[in-house]
Order: structure tokens, then C-alpha cells, then sequence
């Protein structure tokens, strides 16, 4: 390989310094590999960020039993409902699950969850007759009412279909909202 010699003199003002000679070929193969090992680990940091975005979008935690819940509550009358746990976090449509917490009866003793789809549309489930401010029993049934209609009597409207994702669930009593627990439905038509 033949390599190009330039003169200091041509690059610098020879009165201030004694002429010396450079490899201009070194010189520019050392600047691109430091260039290139330098976009390299830039490369590799943005696909590890962006790696861990997309699994946190995809696939948000695939083990719902660890989301940080609420260790504990007070449980005083018309208090804003906290859940603390959930008897499983996997469910299936005709299974039964119990949400566990406080501050969950509402009017006249009612015991009922909001269940949410990934599409933002909520139906309701109503606890049943073991239910206490405490603990909600419930059923998962493949459909659900959008509406509570437990005093009008009127037929349900606009119904849920409960189909394998992700949801969330929480209680409202007296119009007072819990927080929100992530439950995974498998298994659905």
C-alpha cells in the first residue's frame, strides 16, 4: 500500500513549528474506525431502548400477579375503594374469581367491578350474595351489560363481549373510583 506523506508546512505555519511528517492514511483509517466503534455502541444503545419500548407496548408485564397493588387499606363508611389483591389474575369466561380490598359496598350494599377491554368499553359484573365490603365474589360471564340496570329493571342494551386480552377492573361505589388492576381473559371465543 502506497501512503500519502504531507508536509506539516501544508497544514500549519512552518515559523511556529519545525517541519515533521504525518501519515495521512493512518491518520484518516483511525478516524473512521473510532467513528465507526462510536456509531456502533450509539447503534446499539438506540436498539436496546427502543427493544424495551416495544416489548412495554407489545407485551406490558406478562406476569400480572406482580403489579404493585396497595398492601393494605382503611376501612371506614363510604371510604374510597382500594383494591389490594385479586384471587387470580388470569381469568376465564364462566370462571370465578374474588377481588379483595376495602370500602367496596355502595349503594344499598352493593358489590360490583367495572371490567375495561383494551378498546376502552366497560361492562359490569355484580357480586354475589357472599360478597362483603371486603370481598367481592364474582362470575365471569362471556357477556357483559355496559349499563348498570340493577334498579330500573330495564333489559340490558349494549353488551360486552368478553373476548382473550388484557383489562382492567375496579369498583366504583357511591362514585368514588378504585384504582385499576390489569387481569388477563384467556381462553375466550
Amino acid at each position: 500500500m502506497v501512503e500519502r506523506l504531507i508536509d506539516v508546512e501544508d497544514v500549519v505555519d512552518s515559523s511556529s513549528s519545525p517541519p515533521t511528517k504525518f501519515c495521512y492514511n493512518n491518520f484518516m483509517r483511525n478516524l473512521i474506525i473510532g467513528l465507526i466503534i462510536g456509531a456502533a455502541i450509539i447503534v446499539g444503545f438506540l436498539a436496546s431502548r427502543t427493544q424495551e419500548a416495544v416489548e412495554e407496548v407489545v407485551a406490558p408485564e406478562t406476569d400480572l400477579a406482580k403489579q404493585p397493588l396497595p398492601q393494605s387499606c382503611v376501612d371506614e363508611l363510604e371510604g374510597t375503594p382500594v383494591i389490594t389483591s385479586l384471587s387470580t389474575y388470569t381469568l376465564t369466561p364462566s370462571g370465578t374469581f374474588t377481588v379483595n380490598g376495602c370500602n367496596f359496598s355502595g349503594f344499598e350494599g352493593d358489590k360490583d367491578v367495572w371490567i375495561v377491554n383494551e378498546n376502552g368499553v366497560k361492562g359490569i359484573l355484580h357480586g354475589d350474595q357472599a360478597s362483603t365490603d371486603k370481598l367481592i365474589s364474582l362470575k365471569l360471564q362471556p357477556k357483559i351489560c355496559q349499563q348498570n340496570n340493577s334498579y330500573s329493571g330495564n333489559p340490558c342494551t349494549a353488551w360486552l363481549d368478553i373476548v382473550s386480552g388484557i383489562y382492567k377492573i375496579y369498583t366504583e361505589p357511591w362514585g368514588k373510583k378504585s384504582n385499576e388492576v390489569l387481569v388477563e381473559i384467556k381462553d375466550a371465543l
